[in-house]
């Protein structure tokens, strides 16, 4: 999966930032750090070389309101040789980035983490 078909899945299984919620940018922040854990252990040299983890979320990373839902939000990552990274970003303009300093392969779990929260934020809401 790349960028761009993630970007598809959320549209696709019918989200909208009206419907998001901080819970459920809280519940993306903890995939995205299992996700890491994951491909450090098992991601083999490249992975655990990078040291990629998920960045404490703070509460200036998540706005939104109870009129419009989410208005921006970012979950950032650290690595070996950097801090606070944006990992998954949902800018004010509707766009959802993804690692844009990161490679294919780096970039990999967050999307797989993306997909899966995708999945369950649909059932939760029980979009159709």
């Amino acid at each position: 999966m790349n960028r761009d078909e993630a970007r598809a899945y959320f549209q696709k299984n019918g989200l909208t930032y009206q419907l998001l919620t901080e819970d459920d940018i809280r519940r993306l922040h903890v995939y995205v750090g299992y996700a890491l854990q994951d491909y450090s252990i098992n991601g083999g040299e490249h992975a655990v070389t990078r040291g990629m983890c998920v960045s404490k979320l703070y509460k200036k990373d998540i706005d939104v309101t109870v009129e419009s839902g989410l208005r921006f939000a970012e979950i950032h990552v650290d690595g070996s040789y950097f801090k606070r990274r944006p990992g998954i970003t949902f800018n004010t303009d509707g766009f959802v980035g993804f690692a844009g300093e990161f490679d294919d392969q780096n970039v990999r779990p967050l999307l797989e983490a993306f997909c899966s929260w995708c999945d369950e934020v649909k059932e939760g809401k029980k979009i159709a």
